[in-house]
């Protein structure tokens, strides 16, 4: 068994190494969009120069879209962006959310307060179990147990927790977590020992998947306390020993040994197929093991920690790739038949029944489903913690612990690993209260059902606004019919005037003519000798009398009544003009009043109400998934969470204090903000291509070659950035903007971020990404510094 033990140790050191990040090569990469700012600014110019260092679309987002009087005014809207050509910073999408668009900052923590409860809670509680063992086992007197809980206490001190100060899990979990103190015991604790107990809940509900899936595993690896393996008791148990030993009758018995491990030989029957057809596919695949090159792989090895990147060839960055795809697929799928071939081995050597344990665990699944009793004993021989943990590991595992040889544990190290935080790749924002919110078909729908028509339809007046101007209307009627009949009566006085001064100049003729009839009597009675003094005497009198009389009948009447109808006019005018003057006065201060009025009413309508923008955005259909039992479950799908854009918006914006600097794409000019967010890591998605991005401006028209572009949560479709919607003006430009992500390629390997749901998670790991240091350590003395992920 020496040959084999070393193999096992060897496989148990490819298993440690499972979260370790494949090696990222890319062939001919091209730029991606790895970051996104939003330039904003009264001009064009003063938009562009806050993007500096970014390659500008140059296209104005914001086209026409703001408001009229009272509004802050047009502001230029542009999208800036950086470039790389690693995948893992690539942006894979562009989506927006409107203000009241649908979505709730409630909702998602009412369901990750329901996930605390009622998945990591439990979770943690059960695995109490594994732990306790773990911490059993490390001062146990059973050389095999605790040198297995001291390896993976050196394996789980390559997990930090950044919380505890960068210490070790290993460490920090044999001491009491905070969740078994209690929170009035750990608060009671000073800064420096909080930092001796981990706070598991946290690690569990907030860690990367891969060490999550680390941490679940090697406890369970690292528990079991008694004094021989599983394996040893497992082989030498009946189910009806199990019977027996209940001590009831045999209806009875049945009942209660099938209450108590019914459920976990069920998920053992969920590893069944897998395992089997490992074991049966062993004996094919152990030629292909003997015949492997391993020199390929250690010059491939050698290729990997001596190439210069940035000083590399388009062909040599070709072969590079090459290599990484061989070595990463080929020896990850030699580990895992190096892994079979042991097993099966390892199996066929132990007796079982009237066979062996190989003959047992190659049944088919019908045969050991149409009487699961048989899983029973095996159920029955695991330990406490290995029970508590059956989802968190394979069939594969808990043979590969129960085939270490006592004392081989010690001659494998894993000392050239470099350890990394629990955290690490995880933007821990997303717990932050308040920081993300949920959006669901469900609530859009409800939002879509409010939005009847655009605000900017509504009447932007008050009544009172109105009343104003209604009266300032009526006072400049008045004043102008005032003004008329002023002038009217103006022309009826100077008329009266006339009359009057006409009448007076006739008078002074009249008056004349006597003055003259006088001066010249002499010349007609003397020189003349026409006319005798006292026919002189007599004409005069009768011309004197008669020229009184016309005078006092006619003229004198006629200014005696032009002057009664003058002073009557007059004193209406006089009446009218107060009247004009009034009006006139109050027409301008009620105008005045209207304007102001119409002013505030025209700030009100276009001064709207920020909300707060979520920091992040995630889509509920991409957090909720089902496990193998039916139960809901949260993804720890990073990817998922959409990241809200940022812009150069500081203090001495207006709508810093509600939207802080993120983006608003109407320039905090509309009636809604319209934010924009971007997906990382969604290995569903490609990454979006940097030269692709397009705009086009006034038309529905798609370009030729393009498919997506920026659009709304809940839809694939393309959206109109300055739609009128969420505008002032209902005759604004439509925006769209295209681009196009990457076609799949075969000729590049990805690190995969593990997603399993934290409940739901299956520890399926076999030998994959460590496939390479297994050949290493089983093969070679070629040792190599490696990150754990």
């Amino acid at each position: 068994m020496k040959k084999l033990s070393r193999a096992f140790i060897a496989l148990i050191l490819a298993l440690t190494m499972a979260a370790l990040l494949p090696v990222q090569v890319y062939a001919d990469s091209p730029d991606y969009i790895s970051e996104v700012k939003i330039g904003m600014g009264k001009t064009e110019s003063e938009a562009k120069a806050a993007l500096k260092g970014y390659t500008i679309l140059d296209t104005n987002l914001n086209q026409g879209a703001g408001g009229g009087l009272g509004s802050k005014g047009e502001m230029a809207v542009y999208l800036g962006y950086k470039t790389t050509t690693e995948r893992k910073d690539a942006i894979t999408d562009l989506a927006l959310m409107n203000m009241k668009g649908g979505y709730s900052p409630e909702d998602y923590e009412t369901l990750m307060d329901k996930q605390l409860n009622s998945q990591i809670k439990p979770f943690v509680e059960s695995f109490f179990v594994a732990i306790k063992e773990y911490r059993e086992n490390l001062e146990s007197k059973n050389k095999r147990n605790r040198q297995r809980a001291e390896y993976f206490r050196d394996a789980l001190n390559k997990l930090t927790d950044d919380d505890c100060g960068g210490k070790g899990l290993g460490d920090l979990l044999v001491n009491k977590t905070k969740y078994e103190m209690g929170d009035k015991a750990y608060n009671d604790l000073s800064e420096e020992e909080k930092k001796e107990h981990a706070d598991l809940v946290t690690i569990i509900a907030q860690s990367n998947g891969k060490a999550t899936l680390l941490l679940e595993s090697f406890l369970v690896k690292a528990s079991d306390t008694e004094e021989n393996t599983w394996m040893d008791r497992f082989k030498d148990t009946t189910y009806e020993d199990l019977l027996n030993a209940t001590g009831l009758a045999p209806t009875d018995a049945i009942k209660a040994v099938a209450r108590k491990y019914d459920d976990d030989a069920t998920e053992i029957l969920t590893m069944w197929d897998a395992f089997r057809d490992q074991l049966l596919a062993a004996d094919e695949e152990k030629k292909e093991v003997e015949e492997y090159d391993v020199s390929k792989m250690e010059e491939n090895a050698d290729t990997f920690e001596n190439f210069d990147l940035p000083e590399a060839s388009e062909k040599e960055v070709e072969e590079l790739a090459e290599a990484s795809v061989e070595t990463e697929f080929g020896t990850a799928d030699l580990a895992n038949k190096l892994t079979d071939v042991i097993a099966k081995d390892y199996l066929a050597s132990i007796p079982y029944g009237e066979g062996t344990m190989l003959d047992f665990f190659t049944q088919t699944k019908e045969e050991v489903e149409d009487d699961l009793t048989v899983l029973y004993p095996l159920v029955a021989s695991l330990g406490a913690g290995q029970r508590a943990g059956l989802e968190y590991i394979t069939l594969a595992d808990l043979v590969t612990v129960a085939g270490t040889e006592p004392g081989k544990y010690a001659e494998s190290t894993i000392d050239e690993l470099k350890p990394n935080s629990i955290y690490d790749g995880v933007d821990r924002t997303i717990y932050e209260k308040g920081g993300v919110a949920l959006t669901t078909d469900a609530l859009r729908k409800d939002a879509a059902k409010l939005a009847i028509q655009p605000e900017s339809a509504s009447f932007p007046l008050s009544w009172w606004t109105m009343l104003s101007a209604a009266t300032a209307l009526g006072s400049a009627i008045a004043f102008g019919i005032t003004l008329g009949y002023n002038a009217s009566l103006g022309t009826v006085i100077r008329n009266l005037e006339n009359s009057i001064a006409s009448a007076r100049s006739m008078i002074q003729s009249y008056q004349m003519m006597l003055r003259d009839f006088a001066k010249n009597g002499y010349k007609w009675i003397v020189v003349e000798k026409c006319m005798t003094a006292r026919q002189y005497d007599t004409a005069y009198r009768l011309l004197e009398f008669k020229t009184q009389e016309i005078v006092r009948n006619q003229y004198l009447a006629e200014i005696d009544t032009a002057s009664r109808e003058l002073q009557r006019v007059s004193a209406r005018s006089a009446t009218c003009t107060k009247l004009e003057i009034g009006f006139g006065v109050a027409a301008i201060i009620i105008t005045a009043v209207t304007l102001y009025l119409t002013y505030r009413d025209l700030c009100e309508k276009y001064k709207t109400e920020f909300s707060a923008i979520p920091r992040h955005m995630i889509d509920e259909q991409d957090l909720i998934a089902y496990n193998q039992k039916g139960e809901q479950v949260i993804l720890k799908n990073q990817a998922a969470y959409y990241t809200a854009v940022e812009c150069n918006r500081d203090k001495s914006y207006d709508k810093f204090k509600e939207i802080g600097t993120y983006a608003d794409l109407n320039g905090d000019v509309g009636q809604q903000w319209l934010a924009l967010y971007t997906a990382k890591n969604n290995e569903l998605v490609e990454p979006i291509l940097a030269n692709s991005l397009t705009a086009v401006v006034d038309s529905v028209e798609v370009p030729v070659g393009y498919t997506k572009g920026i659009h709304m949560f809940g839809s694939d479709a393309a959206f109109n950035i300055n739609s009128t919607n969420y505008v002032f003006n209902s005759s604004a430009k439509s925006v769209y903007v295209y681009y196009k992500n990457q076609e799949k390629k075969n000729n590049t390997t990805t690190a995969t971020n593990f997603t399993a749901g934290s409940v739901a998670i299956t520890a399926c790991v076999g030998a994959i990404c460590g496939a390479v240091l297994t050949v290493l350590v089983a093969k070679t003395k070629k040792k190599k510094e490696t990150q754990i992920a």
